[in-house]
């Protein structure tokens, strides 16, 4: 955890919070709010989405994330309290340096309180301050169920002043690449400013068995 790698990684990751802090006032003006996010949901998250069915291991199949350039094996554990989710996220970068990051989706201020629009902050590994100062509207564009009433894919979105971040994942850790396409694409209908084009496919065959998205985030967490 103290190798320059991990460090240099993790003051990046705060510079770019601290200055995206600054962009937040204008994110309405690149149709960015929480009103503006209200559209995106589908009636099953708008209607009766318990986010409890949620919690549990995820694997990302696809996203568009500047944030992710250059890593691979995007995993992230979801705990919920409450009316709120709580994200281990985990990935590697090159090849066997593992990075965690804690992510945290709560309601959005009052009066603005809609089924699956969140506020999204994350907590920087290391003790850095300064996370909670960079809150993302973010909604949770399409969830898919099971027949025994089981979540097994979402599609996650969230945006500030010119930042857009799109997460389309499974409880599936090798989902084939036409399952992963429909869900990219019903994410994209539903309205999410993106091209498809700017799209990342994320492949788990060759991820080592090792890679947690559970174990080792406490440690770094303050």
């Amino acid at each position: 955890l103290n190798s320059p790698v991990f460090l240099g990684f993790t003051a990046r990751v705060a510079m770019n919070l601290l200055a995206g802090a600054l962009l937040f006032r204008l994110s309405s003006a690149w149709n960015c709010s929480y009103e503006a996010l209200a559209s995106l949901p589908s009636d099953l998250v708008k209607n009766s989405l318990d986010i409890d069915k949620l919690a549990g291991e995820w694997y990302e199949q696809s996203f568009h994330d500047f944030a992710q350039v250059g890593s691979r094996c995007q995993r992230f554990h979801f705990r919920t309290v409450s009316d709120s989710i709580e994200s281990n996220f985990s990935v590697i970068y090159g090849a066997r340096i593992p990075f965690f990051i804690r992510e945290h989706y709560r309601p959005p201020p009052a009066p603005t309180h809609m089924r699956g629009i969140f506020a999204k902050w994350v907590s920087i590994p290391g003790g850095i301050p300064g996370g909670s100062l960079l809150q993302l509207p973010s909604a949770i564009v399409d969830v898919a169920m099971t027949a025994g009433g089981e979540a097994e894919s979402l599609s996650i979105y969230s945006c500030l002043a010119g930042l857009k971040v799109l997460k389309i994942a499974t409880r599936s850790r090798d989902a084939p690449d036409t399952v992963v396409e429909q869900l990219v694409q019903r994410a994209l209908s539903r309205g999410v400013d993106l091209e498809h084009e700017s799209m990342t496919r994320v492949r788990h065959s060759d991820c080592p068995a090792w890679v947690p998205s559970t174990v080792g985030v406490e440690s770094m967490m303050v």
